[in-house]
């Protein structure tokens, strides 16, 4: 079983991705539409996201703050509700918020996730940082967890052979860019030019910029990787449902590809399907953002060692019967005085479309474009018919 996508690009191209804390701001669950289309590009592409043990921890702590204030406003809109309705809003505890654990979110969604620690950083480093007022630090000495999340990423950075650049996604611009708002600041550049690595690290002001100059929302609709065993399922059970289903266009195809020049499938009666090994090759042509959850697809894809049994009646039989016995791949045949009964095992091509909710993790819509059937030697596309 295995699948591919035919725009696939080099995955030594792209970039991993470094997230900084206010980038999570209001995000808390990362629902929103740019995370979800980063952790696709991410697990598509092959590629890490790497995040401060700070940056986790801030993130956590900012949330545990804020929930006090957002109770109290629960309170006074429910108490309010009761002045103006006469009903009561049964609240949940204050304590009932449940457990909040930022790593195991990511991890749930990111195939790839390094975590920077930062208990082995240089406290001489840092101290010299913070009097020389080498950024992140500014005056007064602020500044130390945005250096704490920096001198991480510089440390994995010394300590492990990357393949490709590394996006550093944040909103602190003050702290983390020069004067231009769109280069690294020329402190930090100096950091990377100590270690060789000054053209590593890309910076982006926002999740959103990120996005929009790496990432092809209608290529990376989609997590692959973790919708293929759906899509495989769903294509499968679909082609089934046709070939049993009667449908036309197939019985055409087999007659075609079983006994060219023939009229043995003429009156055959509905075909019994048992699909021994399911989907062998899948590739994707293309996907499209429909909106709204709903994702077009389009693929090609082989359904490995499938077992036909038909029916036809003895007539047809006896008059194409130099024609069926000559068929390497009827491995049965059978006769009675009414029908005769023959066994065939293909290996069907086909080029459908469908939709994907991403909401409810359903496929629906299937509709076949092209079928043949696959030989030794041919590809998937030159298996296909034209009609």
């Amino acid at each position: 079983m295995s699948y591919s996508r035919s725009w696939a690009p080099n995955r030594l191209c792209g970039m991993h991705v470094f997230v900084d804390t206010n980038i999570f701001h209001n995000h808390w669950y990362l629902d929103a539409a740019p995370w979800r289309y980063l952790f696709h590009y991410l697990n598509n592409e092959g590629h890490a996201l790497l995040i401060s043990r700070v940056v986790i921890e801030e993130v956590q702590n900012l949330r545990e703050r804020r929930l006090p204030s957002a109770y109290k406003a629960l309170e006074q809109a429910a108490a309010e509700w009761t002045r103006l309705t006469r009903q009561q809003i049964e609240l949940p505890a204050s304590q009932e918020h449940g457990n909040y654990d930022l790593a195991s979110l990511l991890s749930g969604r990111v195939d790839r996730l390094k975590i920077l620690e930062y208990e082995g950083l240089s406290h001489r480093t840092i101290v010299s940082r913070a009097m020389a007022q080498k950024r992140p630090f500014r005056e007064k000495e602020k500044g130390y967890r945005d250096t704490l999340i920096w001198m991480s990423l510089v440390e994995y950075l010394k300590l492990n052979k990357v393949d490709r650049k590394i996006a550093f996604i944040t909103e602190n611009v003050s702290d983390f860019f020069g004067a231009d708002g769109k280069r690294l600041h020329e402190d930090l550049v100096e950091d990377l030019t100590a270690h060789e690595l000054e053209d590593l690290v890309e910076p982006y002001p926002r999740m959103s910029t990120f996005v929009k100059a790496n990432i092809n929302r209608n290529e990376h609709v989609l997590d692959y990787g973790r919708t293929m065993s759906e899509f495989h399922r769903y294509v499968e059970a679909a082609v089934k449902d046709l070939i049993e289903g009667g449908d036309a266009r197939f019985v055409r195809a087999l007659e075609r590809h079983l006994f060219p020049g023939s009229n043995v499938l003429a009156h055959v009666s509905p075909i019994s399907v048992r699909i021994r090994e399911g989907v062998e090759d899948f590739d994707l042509d293309s996907t499209s953002d429909l909106e709204n959850g709903e994702v077009f697809v389009a693929c090609t894809f082989d359904l490995r060692r499938v077992d036909l049994e038909m029916d036809i009646p003895v007539s047809d039989y006896y008059a194409n019967s130099s024609a069926i016995q000559e068929k390497g791949e009827l491995y049965g045949v059978n006769v009675d005085h009414v029908v005769a009964t023959l066994q065939a095992l293909v290996r069907p091509v086909f080029s459908v479309t469908f939709t994907y909710n991403q909401k409810l993790e359903e496929c629906a819509g299937f509709t076949v474009d092209r079928l043949g059937f696959r030989a030794r030697g041919l590809s998937l596309a030159s298996s296909l018919n034209e009609e």
